[in-house]
């Protein structure tokens, strides 16, 4: 029982005492968010402990700038759910995505005019980030979201962000261009602000002359008296480039030929903009393909030049009082199936009540919950109850809002202020100037050209029209272009971006399978994992879920790839936990889907997703007993499982096995047999997203590019890993005059494990070593040379440790009597 949102009496009592005691601001989680679910809401009232004083800090100096501090005036700030409320109401985790909600409520206000019905993506991007949401006539909802790794139960509007912005570093890192997550912030700011910052996208855009330091006011330096610095920009970027072509020198040949062309400056900075915008894609692939959205069917770009003034304005207003008739409540219930923790804030507006029904009059919230469950997840569990957490009513009040004035024909081509050159995938490009002043409703630019404004500047590229619409807005109408040809041969951008490509794949399968599982375990707790693994079985890219699945998942490809061989066929999924197939303890099981093409007649690539099934049978609930003798004491066994076979899910089958446990004294089979079943299916599924998406990148680019980048991938990972410890090497060289680091830890029953390492800078090696056998029965030194140890996936490409069998815990026979 959550008692203190039941009984919040106490939390009052505490709040007294710490009046008493002199607090001047005290935030009771019964009163900043009463709601089931006592973590998020304690999570919720420290973050409002922390960001309220604050706030009432700025709103103290914001009111004192004006006429009696603005007694008697109702001013109203916007909130993180797009609503209004009076400045003294104004809190903390009420406040967090006030500033993205005022971009949604913006756009939703400029785009969607005359009954404009299509669905907006709005994309807001600022210096450290960039922020992505959806508008489809009604705003959308969460109520309970993870901002900087902290749950916040309070109403906000749907936002995704990403770490990518115009102050966003640049480096080159391991044969990577990369960018983020770092930022330069607004000091020290860019290069460009001549206060000693990193290299940032901005500089990038500056040294591709698409922003025009004429134009832009003296308040850089020190002093705030200096233009934006283009000179500095340069010499740093020119760093990177000689880094870019040392980097490609290194990776050629015997004959010293370099990999790869040798890239000019304007190269690398084109490069560092696309793989920004490639990290940008990311979230809105995860906005739109969980909504089932086809980006490809946006095709304009809508910017309003005022948009950050109208945010302002909606923000901050002196507000008349509402009529009650225009006033209207709409009744939401948080509900959920029981025993699930995945509840659903439903309206029942748009299901109205039935007769013979058992709907109230605010609508029917059965059909409500289970159509918005079958929408977000893709089933319904009929047979369960569902459970009613909390009762919200909103109120809502339209307010008068004055529309802008329509702008005049000019009735004359627009006028060009200036024409400079701005490099592009084809060179450098005369490049028309407009002010924004100078046009009007009926002219039409094309591309490539510059738009300037006051406040910002739009980049018109090559292929694509923009035009001013009567409201005074941009709209730039996007053309098909010249698609660029990508070859296998390795291209440190392309590498880049397809590095983003790889991991949205598995990052979408994750979202696949948490929206459709059912379980706690995987719904909730994320205890999940998936990754996209290539023909042979080697790991490509792993989404950042649960760490210790990353190496084992590979191994457990690879034991499929070897033990079925030619049976693995287009239709076939194969389900396997077994320890000695690459397994971690039982209740992970991993689901493997094969990702054939037509006219190839293996596999090309590898799909699996492992998720912690709460239970599988087995002496004990929860299948991981401390005291079991065998490893069928543990529950259901799975070695080389065909979980759908032709096409069909086998669950027949897999039922019989997950029951038979049972058989075994004092064993019983699985305890719930149902959510089983739903989180396989549910593995099946983001196995499909994975297989889905694959094929649309293979589509685009070909398989023997992407398979070739894919190579390229796990070379770099080689890389990377080299530079890694050869680093590690450097700093403890420098530290303590040695390149050899200690470690001891302990076993439950007191055994102790201790391990030396030392790694040679000079020759790629490092050497491993056990004192007095370390517990595991040998008293040696195994060493590990980078070029001659097998392939084993990007996070340890050529870099794994060979350990001596001789009865180790690493030695492992495979039972018999395994499925």
């Amino acid at each position: 029982m959550d008692v203190t949102r039941r009984w919040p009496n106490h939390e009052k009592q505490i709040g007294d005492l710490a009046k008493r005691l002199g607090f001047k601001h005290i935030s009771l989680s019964s009163e900043v968010m009463p709601m089931i679910r006592a973590v998020p809401r304690g999570y919720t009232a420290c973050a409002d402990a922390y960001l309220t004083p604050c706030i009432k800090k700025y709103l103290n100096g914001f009111s004192a700038g004006f006429q009696d501090s603005l007694k008697d005036v109702r001013v109203l700030f916007m909130q993180s759910d797009g609503g209004l409320t009076p400045m003294e109401r104004f809190s903390g985790s009420r406040a967090i995505l006030s500033g993205p909600a005022g971009g949604v409520v913006g756009y939703a206000l400029t785009t969607c005019t005359g009954g404009c019905t299509r669905p907006v993506i709005g994309f807001d991007m600022g210096g450290t980030s960039t922020d992505v949401s959806r508008y489809a006539g009604e705003y959308e909802h969460v109520f309970e979201a993870t901002t900087a790794g902290i749950t916040i139960q309070a109403p906000q509007l749907d936002v995704n962000t990403v770490a990518a912005g115009g102050g966003s570093i640049l480096s080159f890192r391991s044969g990577l261009f990369v960018v983020g997550p770092g930022s330069a912030g607004a000091h020290p700011g860019p290069t460009c602000y001549r206060k000693g910052g990193p290299l940032t996208i901005t500089d990038a855009n500056l040294c591709l002359g698409r922003l025009l330091p004429d134009y832009f006011p003296k308040i850089f330096g020190p002093s705030e008296d200096q233009p934006l610095w283009k000179e500095g920009a340069l010499n740093e970027l020119r760093k990177v480039t000689e880094q870019v072509n040392a980097f490609l020198c290194d990776q050629g040949d015997e004959e010293k030929e370099c990999s790869q062309t040798q890239m000019t400056l304007e190269e690398v900075a084109l490069g560092f903009v696309r793989v920004a915008n490639e990290s940008m894609c990311r979230p809105i692939r995860a906005l739109t393909q969980t909504t089932s959205l086809v980006c490809g069917s946006h095709t304009d770009i809508f910017d309003h030049f005022h948009l950050g003034c109208l945010q302002t304005h909606l923000k901050i207003r002196r507000q008349e009082k509402t009529p009650v008739c225009q006033i209207h409540t709409e009744a939401f219930l948080h509900l959920r199936y029981d025993r699930t923790d995945c509840a659903l804030m439903c309206s029942g507006s748009s299901h109205p009540p039935r007769r013979g029904s058992d709907s109230c009059r605010h609508g029917d919230f059965h059909t409500a919950f289970t159509s918005r469950y079958m929408k977000e997840f893709g089933f319904v569990i009929p047979d369960r109850p569902i459970i009613v957490d909390d009762i919200r009513v909103r109120g809502c009040a339209k307010s008068a809002f004055k529309k802008e004035q329509k702008m005049k024909c000019s009735g004359r081509e627009p006028r060009v202020e200036t024409v400079v050159k701005c490099y592009f995938d084809e060179g450098y490009l005369d490049t028309a100037v407009y002010l924004m002043e100078d046009l009007s409703c009926d002219h039409t630019v094309s591309g490539p050209a510059i738009i300037i404004d006051k406040n910002s500047t739009i980049l018109v590229e090559p292929d694509c029209i923009a035009g001013v619409t009567k409201l005074g807005d941009i709209q730039i109408t996007i053309g098909r272009g010249k698609l660029q040809t990508v070859g296998p041969r390795l291209d440190t951008i392309q590498l880049s971006i397809f590095s983003h490509r790889f991991m949205s794949i598995a990052e979408q399968m994750g979202h696949t399978l948490q929206r459709t599982a059912i379980s706690t375990n995987i719904k909730e707790r994320l205890d999940f994992s998936c990754a996209l693994f290539g023909p042979t079985g080697g790991l490509v890219s792993n989404a950042p879920h649960i760490p210790v699945h990353l190496g084992a998942m590979q191994e457990t490809v690879q034991f499929q790839i070897n033990h079925l061989g030619d049976d693995l066929k287009e239709g076939d999924v194969i389900l396997s936990n077994h320890p000695s197939a690459g397994g971690s303890h039982l209740p992970d099981l991993t689901v493997i889907t094969p990702v054939f093409r037509k006219g190839v007649s293996h596999a090309v690539f590898f799909v699996a997703s492992r998720g912690h099934h709460a239970d599988i049978g087995g002496i004990t609930p929860g299948s991981m007993p401390p005291h079991s003798k065998s490893l069928q004491e543990e529950g259901a066994v799975f070695t080389s499982f065909k979980l759908v076979k032709d096409g069909v899910f086998q669950e027949e089958a897999v039922t019989k096995a997950l029951q038979a446990p049972a058989q075994i004294p004092g064993s019983s089979g699985t305890r719930n047999l149902h959510d089983n079943l739903s989180d396989l299916r549910a593995q099946v599924a983001a196995n499909q997203k994975g297989i889905q998406l694959v094929n649309e990148l293979i589509d685009v680019y070909g398989l023997e590019v992407v398979q070739a980048y894919m190579a390229h991938i796990q070379h770099n990972a080689e890389v990377a890993v080299k530079e890694m410890l050869k680093e590690f090497a450097h700093r403890c060289q420098q530290r303590d005059g040695l390149v050899e680091v200690h470690a001891e830890d302990y076993m439950d029953d007191g055994t102790p494990i201790r391990l030396k390492v030392k790694v040679s800078e000079a020759e790629d090696t490092f050497l491993l070593h056990t004192p007095g056998g370390g517990g595991w029965g040998w008293d040696e030194d195994v060493t590990a040379n980078f070029e001659d140890l097998p392939r084993s996936g990007p996070a340890n490409q050529k870099a794994g440790v060979c350990f001596p069998e001789r009865g180790s815990v690493f030695e492992h026979r495979l039972s018999q009597e395994s499925v």
